[in-house]
């Protein structure tokens, strides 16, 4: 268009763009990678508390039991 048309209008120099870009590409893979950080860290979060849940879980079906109570519960309420 620039050189078929004579439109001058839509000259536009490559230093500046390259520069941008370069800039640009640096700018995302560092969000990137520090996005990417923040997910494996909430993961490692996430996993402990689902193993400490049901760390938890098998010690209370393990502790409470009929034993003692007063009023006798179903054996199928512990599982």
């Amino acid at each position: 268009m620039y050189a078929v048309f004579n439109w001058k209008f839509i000259h536009l120099p490559w230093l500046p763009i390259a520069l941008v870009g370069s800039a640009l590409a640096f700018i995302v893979s560092f969000k990137n990678n520090a996005s990417y950080g923040r997910l494996w860290e909430a993961r490692k979060v996430w996993g402990g508390i689902v193993n400490t849940s049901r760390s938890f879980t098998i010690m209370v079906n393990d502790y409470i039991t009929n034993e003692h109570a007063p009023n006798k519960l179903t054996e199928l309420c512990f599982g």
